[in-house]
């Protein structure tokens, strides 16, 4: 009998059950989001730049939308392949950049930071590991991510982290700059706290959900991604996850976007998967009317919502999780999809943990 330890998969389900606590852990580092907000605020910055690669590109978006909610802030979210086309004739004194790689050793990423760095720019990586470069290249400035070794190739844990530390940063920077009210300001802190909780409470249901579910979707070659808002980082991150782990060729999109071309390719060899905005406004409307329309032309869907009404009984599959503020929508929506990505690719033979011809750190 194979040890359950070392079947495949088993690495990046454990690394997906430890996010609640990572996160916590993450969580706790209040008093260096604090002091980092205020280098933040003395700068008096012109714009926030934030960049990454792959997954931390992802977490760098949610960033650009969390800085500007709660930071009230000019930012802008690039990779850093193209840093130095697009960002390099800007920088200056009065420009921040934070530089996300979960390894630290991101080539790219290194070389847009020193690029800032060297432009006057204040540098803030943040990093998961501590004895990477950028984290002693930067050591004042340094955001460790601690969510702990990640050994899975996919990386779960550390983009969950990611999330909940630019989150932070930014709540802090709002507070700091007068730009969010203390109220505000602790009402959100309150709800970014019981993130773990909710990510605990959902996780039998979700896993149970994500394994019925991809009995039957590992049949399928092609995927749509669809967010809204904060969730165009999730969608973005869930394609990528679909490519990754299930060799699934996927796309993320914002919901209304996905109109304006790529709905032509929906049809019964494709799956959409929407991730419906966990308050009702014009935006949850367009969902509804898009699975009805990707339906009509035989998509599957798959909704991942925190909202019992409005959503159509012809939704071929559903993963209910609970209801947060929407900005903090991007820590619950991911994790099923997580779960997802992992047990399709368990049905369809593969090991998630280590997928063919990908490293844990992207070399050329």
């Amino acid at each position: 009998m194979v040890d359950p330890a070392k079947q495949p998969g088993a690495i990046t389900r454990r690394e997906i059950q430890q996010e609640p606590d990572a996160i916590r852990e993450s969580l706790y580092q209040h008093d260096h989001f604090a002091a980092i907000a205020k280098k933040i605020v003395e700068r008096e910055p012109k714009i926030i730049i934030i960049t990454g690669s792959g997954t931390s590109y992802h977490a760098a978006n949610a960033a650009m939308y969390f800085l500007h909610v709660f930071g009230k802030t000019d930012c802008y979210s690039i990779r850093p392949s193209e840093f130095h086309y697009f960002i390099r004739p800007i920088l200056d004194a009065k420009t921040v950049v934070i530089a996300i790689s979960q390894s630290g050793e991101s080539g790219d990423t290194i070389k847009a930071a020193d690029i800032a760095n060297e432009k006057g720019a204040l540098v803030i990586p943040i990093v998961n590991e501590p004895e990477s470069t950028l984290a002693r290249k930067y050591p004042d400035t340094v955001i460790l991510s601690k969510a702990g070794k990640e050994v899975s190739v996919l990386a779960t844990k550390t983009y969950t982290c990611q999330l909940a530390i630019v989150a932070s940063i930014a709540l802090e920077y709002g507070l700091t700059s007068k730009k969010l009210s203390k109220e505000d300001y602790k009402s959100r802190v309150r709800e970014l706290n019981m993130i773990p909780d909710r990510i605990e409470v959902m996780r039998e249901t979700v896993q149970t959900n994500a394994r019925k579910f991809a009995k039957y979707l590992k049949f399928l070659d092609r995927a749509f991604v669809l967010g809204a808002g904060p969730d165009i980082a999730t969608a973005m991150e869930g394609a990528l996850k679909l490519a990754e782990g299930s060799r699934i060729i996927a796309q993320g999109y914002s919901a209304n976007e996905f109109l304006h071309g790529p709905i032509t390719l929906a049809d019964r060899m494709n799956l959409v998967i929407t991730l419906i905005p966990p308050v009702v406004d014009e935006q949850e409307k367009d969902f509804i009317k898009i699975i009805q329309r990707v339906q009509q032309q035989g998509a599957s869907v798959l909704a991942i919502t925190s909202r019992i009404e409005d959503l159509p009984e012809t939704v071929d599959f559903r993963i209910d999780i609970p209801k947060c503020l929407m900005e903090f929508n991007p820590l619950l929506s991911i994790v099923p999809l997580q779960y997802l990505v992992l047990e399709i690719a368990i049905e369809k033979g593969l090991d998630p943990d280590k997928p063919e011809w990908l490293t844990k750190v992207a070399h050329i």
